[in-house]
């Protein structure tokens, strides 16, 4: 809601319960009607301005996470302070507006029900305040909930669009013509490998997850690969420095396939010599860090930033979304000096600590049809 919407609906509610002090003040007979008006605004005036400290403070300790003891310490206190708060200005106005005897029986029969009011009233400010604030979680939930499926409907359909890219087919599908006639035992490798990125496209359509393992990840990274490597030849060298913990890490689908396709087609194919595509997943502490890297043609880091694609953005985006502001997504390039992107992400330990495997380990994995 608005600030403006906010502010004018909350000084709705004090007034009505203004009015209703007043009317209940007026209907006793203990006053005119005009001082009974002017008594009840005095009376929730204050009451409106100590709840706003009331708002501010469970806006700040949420129920999640902060501990019912914490909560009842700090309540408790937040309470008595407020209803204390309240009842002295009230004793201030009936000290300033009606007689000495007056004040005497405020103070004697009016105060003790005043307190116990205050202390009902922050209850109710406090319950209020909490349910409201669920409320807007549950419609940032959902709304992020929505985001997020729109953003991997993008995705798949992104990678699917990557895969089926008719230049993308047309060589392959060239290549494995020629192959056909001199290598058979390459075709089939190389058809294997297609077979395998077009089926995992079909079951990521059908699948109800928008998680994938870094394993998954990197098998359909390496048919992708492994199929360029038909027009690359030896011009496209992989290197994968994976940790064997992080196999089992959790990523959006299709994370790695937009990062390394653009490292493929705008970093290494511009360059004649080809180059250096290098995969890793390592810990770090208690984060992990992908990286994707090549040793190609680079790029001006502003033309980049302002770059209108959707594979990077949209990859940036879904990470934000599962790991919300604990992930860093870094982007390194300039002119001839290649590009490395950098995923750091919190993490948890996969296997045993007692036990630990290997740390790294330098594979390269990705088996080029061409030999």
């Amino acid at each position: 809601m608005p600030s403006l919407r906010r502010t004018v609906a909350y000084v709705a509610l004090w007034t009505l319960v203004a009015l209703g002090f007043g009317f209940a003040l007026g209907f006793s007979g203990q006053m005119p009607w005009g001082a009974a008006m002017a008594a009840g605004f005095g009376t929730a005036l204050p009451a409106a301005l100590l709840a706003l400290g009331v708002i501010a403070l469970c806006e700040r300790m949420p129920l999640r996470g902060a501990g019912v003891a914490r909560l009842l310490v700090v309540h408790t206190g937040a309470a008595a302070a407020f209803s204390l708060a309240w009842c002295g200005a009230i004793t201030a106005q009936v000290a300033l507006a009606s007689s000495p005897d007056a004040l005497a029986d405020f103070l004697r029969n009016g105060m003790p029900w005043q307190l116990v009011i205050g202390v009902i009233v922050y209850a109710l400010i406090a319950g209020l305040t909490y349910g409201r604030v669920a409320r807007r979680r549950e419609l940032e939930q959902t709304r992020a909930a929505e985001r997020a499926e729109v953003l991997r409907l993008r995705a798949e359909l992104g990678a699917l669009r990557a895969r089926l890219d008719p230049h993308f087919l047309f060589n392959v599908l060239q290549t494995l013509g020629t192959l056909v006639e001199h290598h058979p035992s390459r075709a089939h490798v190389a058809l294997e490998h297609l077979a395998a990125l077009l089926r995992r496209r079909l079951d990521a359509a059908d699948e109800a997850s928008d998680t994938a393992s870094l394993a998954e990840e990197l098998d359909d990274v390496r048919d992708y690969l492994a199929l360029e490597s038909l027009r690359f030849s030896e011009r496209l060298r992989i290197v994968e420095d994976i940790d064997e913990e992080a196999l089992d890490f959790l990523l959006p689908r299709f994370t790695l396939q937009p990062i390394v396709e653009n490292a493929v087609h705008h970093g290494l194919a511009a360059r004649a010599s080809g180059g250096e595509l290098r995969i890793s997943a390592l810990r770090r502490g208690d984060r992990w860090t992908l990286t994707i890297a090549d040793d190609g043609v680079g790029a001006d880091p502003e033309r980049l930033a302002s770059a209108t694609g959707i594979g990077v953005s949209v990859v940036r985006e879904r990470l934000r979304l599962r790991f919300g502001s604990e992930v860093e997504f870094t982007v390194r390039t300039a002119p001839g000096a290649g590009c490395r992107v950098e995923l750091s992400l919190p993490g948890v330990v996969t296997l045993d600590e007692a036990h630990p495997q290997p740390v790294s380990r330098m594979i390269s994995r990705v088996q080029p049809v061409h030999g």
